[in-house]
């Protein structure tokens, strides 16, 4: 089994989650509206848009004892761009690319197939997600509109419009300290 891995994404093994994060592997799943989460049972995954976002999350799971870069034992969290694949240390987890050509993760030793996705994906989410490197953004990106966690920019260079919803709560909570 294998879990879509397009854009930035956070991948940690679900008995990971059961045994270091508070509510296990179904609270992880509530952190995150249904588009930005998969799990094929072994790996749950967290999809970000945004290095911005994605960083601070990962920090705050290592509060938890996750851990990121390994000292002793293999990481705990993986990290993947989903062009460019596994970035950190990681034995445990495979990436490679779907036949229909979008980017997939899997527990090493495993087989890839079936595919978990998040509800309502459909492949054309993924093969159309266009890449704007980071030193780009304040560049080509204007903010159009901020309403319910979710921004709308402006493309300057292409002259579309798309959406990004905040996947983590913007304020410290209790559940998050």
């Amino acid at each position: 089994m294998s879990v879509l891995a397009d854009a930035l994404s956070v991948v940690i093994r679900c008995r990971t989650l059961e045994a270091k994060y508070p509510g296990g592997e179904a609270a992880y799943r509530e952190h995150f509206p249904g588009e930005f989460y998969c799990s094929d049972g072994q790996v749950a995954r967290a999809k970000f848009y945004c290095v911005e976002e994605m960083f601070p999350f990962v920090e705050r799971l290592t509060l938890w004892g996750l851990s990121l870069e390994p000292d002793w034992a293999p990481a705990d969290i993986a990290l993947i761009d989903g062009e460019g694949g596994i970035r950190n240390a990681c034995d445990w987890l495979e990436f490679g690319m779907h036949e229909d050509g979008f980017p997939i993760a899997w527990l090493r030793g495993e087989e890839p197939v079936p595919l978990a996705t998040p509800d309502g994906w459909e492949p054309s989410d993924s093969l159309e997600l266009m890449r704007i490197a980071e030193e780009e953004c304040a560049e080509r990106l204007m903010l159009l509109a901020e309403e319910d966690g979710v921004k709308v920019y402006l493309d300057l260079a292409t002259g579309l419009e798309f959406p990004v919803r905040k996947t983590v709560p913007e304020e410290e909570t209790d559940e998050w300290k």
